[in-house]
């Protein structure tokens, strides 16, 4: 282990996370990666196996939102990732282990900055424009 530059984190941080410029700043972030061959030995290469694998990134990933929750922090969770930088940065063995989600924490943030994913949509400005108008009704 080592310690990285502010900007050697800020971009190993951008690659790992393919690209979510919006995530790239979080103060921490949790790089979640599992042991394909313990698991599938542990159930005996049952197709069960898979399921529980990703039963337990969601448990886990909630309770790091509780976590961050119980300390006034924000957080996030994406699994749209870049494995093959995570595989290669951790020395993860490919076939044998993986990545499967990242999760991140940090303080939240006053405004919103990221875009809205559906270009069918309205423009984000007029969306969240919309969205206060609603909360102020309420």
């Amino acid at each position: 282990m080592r310690m990285l530059a502010t900007d050697e984190a800020r971009n190993l941080a951008h690659a790992f996370l393919a690209g979510q410029h919006w995530f790239e700043d979080a103060p921490a972030l949790v790089v979640m990666t599992a042991r394909f061959d313990r698991l599938f030995w542990k159930y005996r290469r049952h197709p069960k196996a898979w399921r529980v694998l990703h039963l337990d990134v969601g448990h886990l990933s909630q309770t790091m939102y509780l976590s961050a929750a119980d300390r006034g922090l924000g957080a996030f969770v994406t699994a749209a990732i870049n494995d093959g930088d995570i595989e290669q940065a951790l020395a993860l063995q490919p076939l044998r282990e993986g990545a499967l989600a990242i999760v991140g924490f940090g303080p939240v943030s006053g405004e919103r900055k990221n875009i809205e994913l559906d270009r069918l949509e309205a423009t984000p400005a007029a969306r969240w424009a919309q969205d206060e108008q609603a909360d102020l009704r309420r």
